[in-house]
């Protein structure tokens, strides 16, 4: 069976791949590019996680007339104010983060900054990292059980939870397409912030489930997952104990997953025929394929008021299985967003690689961060206007992730440097922009 390769079960430093290995990087959860609820009182204890069962009926939609291919209503137009310069500090190493990649940043409403990467250099385990102003880090190393790998991790708030999830897999004989690695399943943790300890994992879902991205919203968590035994990929939603589990029939890559203003999780994922945007309705999951996405993959997704969605994905040769062929692509980067009512998408960049998006809350102005493993570059610009862009880093960059302070409106951006020949060499670096 063929399946997309993990971007965090091998650390192959050829640029080719390491644009491959940008997938999971970007997260597909990233969860802060919302401004999270305001926080109730700390609590001392951790909330526990219902564990859902996955052959539990899919709940009908809430609104049954609701339809992917109908964006919200056209929002007043409104003066488009000029792009914002970024002055951007010098990169900050994490120690305790060395060998780590796949990672994920959120930045919660105190300004505090939570970093999760996969780390070891055969992806042993996830290590966490937090910062009040991203120069000063304390790192965890959440160790798996023996015999175990936990990778993939994506981070959740919901108030003052922070959620960690991830895949557990177990180690064995590998062959052509096959990995060597047997999923058993996502397991959520969680903790309080700001000084609570991380609960017990907990699985959520099918044991041969490997997990692509994941939200919390209030007490109701989303994922999009990927079973390894039947290659299908379902969104699912966890709402007090009750599991429903929506195939996603024509889905074959990457997924990126967002939560509405009304509760409801939005998908863009990847089919034969392109980029997908979608979601349930009247209890399926229905989705329309965007104009101008063909042969596109490495979907990033980013909803702000209103429902209006903005997807940015790849367009490039990205064969799976151990041998390519046909003609290839013009490789490029591209943006589309339904605001105007129907889609519109336009290139970004012929440059191409691990990325990241958000959206700046005061001025609505689109941020991408990409890296070609040469640099690392931020294109902005509001959407239906050219794009400005910097170079932010030559400092390879690898795995970029982009996210935004609420408190102050700078920005954090983490990366993995430039690997050297020794496994210390591969640093987790932060920078900030403002």
């Amino acid at each position: 069976m063929n399946r997309t390769p993990r971007s965090n079960r091998a650390f192959n430093l050829n640029p080719a791949v390491v644009a491959r290995l940008g997938v999971a990087a970007i997260a597909l959860f990233v969860v802060a590019c919302q401004t999270p609820a305001a926080a109730p009182p700390a609590s001392p204890s951790v909330p526990p996680i219902a564990i859902g069962n996955p052959s539990t009926p899919p709940a009908p939609s809430a609104d049954p007339s609701a339809d992917p291919t109908t964006p919200a209503p056209t929002p007043k137009p409104k003066p488009i104010p000029q792009v914002r310069s970024v002055a951007w500090s010098k990169p900050v190493t994490i120690k305790g983060l060395e060998t780590c990649r796949d990672l994920v940043l959120a930045v919660d409403e105190r300004g505090v900054s939570h970093l999760a990467g996969t780390c070891g250099m055969t992806a042993t385990e996830i290590r966490y990292a937090t910062s009040p102003d991203g120069k000063t880090w304390t790192t965890t190393v959440l160790e798996p059980p023996a015999d175990r790998q936990e990778l993939e991790p994506q981070l959740a708030f919901s108030g003052n939870t922070l959620y960690l999830a991830y895949t557990r897999v177990a180690p064995s004989d590998g062959a052509c397409g096959d990995d060597g690695l047997e999923d058993l399943g996502v397991h959520v943790r969680s903790r309080t912030l700001p000084g609570g300890d991380w609960s017990e994992p907990t699985q959520v879902g099918k044991t041969a489930d490997h997990l692509r991205s994941f939200r919390a919203d209030g007490t109701v968590l989303h994922a999009t997952v990927t079973n390894e035994k039947d290659g299908s990929t379902a969104y699912e939603v966890l709402t007090g104990g009750a599991l429903a589990r929506h195939v996603i029939r024509d889905a074959i890559g990457g997924t990126a997953l967002r939560v509405g203003d009304d509760g409801k999780g939005r998908v863009a994922y990847e089919t034969a025929k392109g980029i997908n945007y979608g979601m349930v309705a009247n209890g399926t999951f229905t989705s329309a394929t965007i104009p101008g996405s063909k042969d596109g993959w490495n979907p990033v997704l980013t909803l702000v008021s209103g429902n209006v969605a903005y997807v940015a994905w790849t367009r490039s040769d990205h064969g799976d299985g151990c041998i390519d062929g046909g003609p290839q692509p013009v490789n490029a980067t591209f943006f589309a967003t339904n605001a105007s009512g129907t889609w519109v998408t336009r290139r970004v960049t012929t440059m191409i690689g691990a990325m990241s998006m958000t959206v700046d809350s005061a001025s609505g102005e689109v941020n991408l961060a990409i890296s070609d493993t040469r640099r690392l570059v931020r294109f902005h610009g509001q959407p239906g206007t050219d794009w400005a862009h910097e170079t932010v880093s030559r400092d390879a960059g690898m795995f970029p992730v982009l996210r935004q302070d609420p408190t102050n409106g700078t920005f954090v951006l983490a990366f993995v440097g430039e690997p050297g020949e020794a496994p210390d060499d591969i640093q987790v670096k932060v920078m900030i922009g403002g």
